[in-house]
């Protein structure tokens, strides 16, 4: 092991090698800086026992980043106790930072071996330290893999992995048909970030979702969910149109040469039926006000359409006879100063968002030019969006939903002048309208629920 190799050291490998309980671990960790591990294209055939992993990381009080990278070979691993990787932090030292990089490696299993496939296994997860994992250009082979094989075992500290290149081979999976499960979830925006995950595995020729067709396979983002690479594709859905489901196809090449192709309707009303059920209340009511929401903008937008009468059916189906009535949210203060401004409002064809329209003069010139319009919410300072339509200039400002409730203030640059604006006064000029009182309302009470969920979270 090179257990006191130099920041810059290069450790070169001129043969295969097999690893064994009797051969001392390489703890290339007690580094200092960065150290580089060039496997040569040689193969390391991993048949220790150590739980301690084949490589391990350890923290120094100086410096306090240190770096090991791993780079152009295979790793083949055999034993039940065989990890990777393990990144581990003294639990005397705090502020450190260790990082992982793996670059054009091939992981795999050897035929006798019961192990699982672990890149990464944090072993001391102590001190709140930072674990840094990076995968580049790898290859994970399943052709030898037992049941229930992981790509990443993040133990039960925190570690942040990135995935910048990650083909797998061999796997069972489409060797039987298609057995590949997408998962699915929503984001909190007030339009909703719907985000397909598809397990990567071989053979994908193609992915479809809702006509927009995905060739490039190797070009899309990868995650790891629970230790598994998915690829993540996204499609924002506004709550008027959230009740369609998302049509999604895979075209696969199987492991004897059939093309087929596996096809899924889900959406964000499946996702929502999911989460309704959780244990979790913060979880349980945020699906709950999120469907409502949903219903509200089909009784204001198409309140005769079938789809509509169904979002409401469904609605009262899960959420009850008076739910709305018995979950009002609490309105904040009304705030409507809009100097510098003709008018403000909420945009709610679409997305909804806050427009501003700068004031004009007689003539419809701008007093002030829109960039000079400077917006901020909590004191943090938000992007804003220039429209031009047909002659009319506004500002759109899009908030995710748990910011929805806040108040959107402004600064005019060079001037004195400001003003400020929230959902309390746009409800104000909803009342007499019924359909859009409820569409403000539920889109408040829907704002409340994320903001307590974000806070959970975080």
């Amino acid at each position: 092991g090179a257990r006191s190799a130099g920041d810059g050291a290069v450790i070169l490998m001129r043969c295969d090698w097999t690893y064994t309980d009797s051969v001392s671990y390489p703890n290339i960790g007690n580094n200092t800086g960065t150290v580089t591990l060039d496997l040569n294209g040689f193969t390391i055939y991993d048949k220790h026992g150590y739980t301690g992993g084949l490589f391990v990381l350890r923290s120094k009080s100086s410096p306090k980043e240190n770096t090991l990278v791993v780079k152009n070979g295979t790793i083949l691993i055999g034993n039940k106790s065989s990890v990777v990787s393990c990144l581990e932090h003294s639990n005397s030292i705090t502020d450190t930072v260790l990082n992982l990089i793996f670059d054009g490696v091939t992981f795999g299993y050897m035929s006798e071996g019961t192990s699982n496939v672990v890149i990464v296994r944090d072993f001391k997860p102590t001190n709140n330290l930072g674990y840094n994992i990076t995968l580049k250009n790898c290859t994970v082979d399943l052709t030898n893999a037992p049941d229930g094989a992981k790509l990443v075992d993040l133990g039960t500290g925190v570690v942040n992995v990135t995935v910048e290149g990650l083909t797998i081979k061999g796997d069972t999976d489409n060797s039987t048909g298609l057995s590949i499960t997408p998962k699915h979830s929503v984001s909190l925006y007030s339009d909703f970030l719907y985000t397909v995950y598809i397990p990567v595995v071989s053979g994908i020729n193609y992915i479809e979702i809702d006509g927009k067709v995905y060739t490039d396979i190797s070009a899309l983002e990868i995650k790891l969910i629970d230790g598994n690479a998915y690829y993540k594709l996204e499609k924002r859905i506004n709550p008027f149109g959230a009740y369609n489901t998302v049509e999604l196809a895979i075209g696969l090449t199987l492991s004897d040469g059939t093309e087929t192709v596996g096809e899924w309707s889900i959406g964000v009303i499946e996702y929502v039926k999911t989460v309704v059920q959780d244990t979790d209340e913060v979880n349980s009511t945020l699906a709950k006000d999120m469907l409502s929401y949903i219903a509200a903008a089909y009784n204001f937008f198409a309140p005769a359409s079938e789809e509509a009468k169904a979002v409401s059916t469904l609605a009262t189906e899960i959420l009850g006879e008076g739910y709305d009535a018995a979950n009002m949210p609490t309105p904040a203060e009304k705030k409507q100063s809009t100097g510098g401004l003709n008018s403000a409002a909420l945009m709610i064809d679409g997305a909804p968002a806050f427009v501003f329209y700068p004031e004009t003069d007689e003539n419809g010139n701008l007093v002030y030019s829109a960039e000079s319009y400077v917006f901020t919410v909590g004191g943090s300072s938000v992007n804003s969006e220039i429209v031009n339509d047909g002659g009319r200039t506004y500002i759109l400002i899009k908030l995710a939903a748990y910011r929805m409730i806040d108040t959107v203030e402004y600064v005019i640059s060079g001037t004195d002048v400001s003003g400020e604006y929230n959902l309390s006064a746009y409800l104000e000029f909803a009342k007499g309208d019924a359909a859009l009182e409820s569409l403000v309302l539920r889109l408040m009470k829907y704002s409340e629920s994320a903001e307590k969920y974000r806070a959970k979270k975080s």
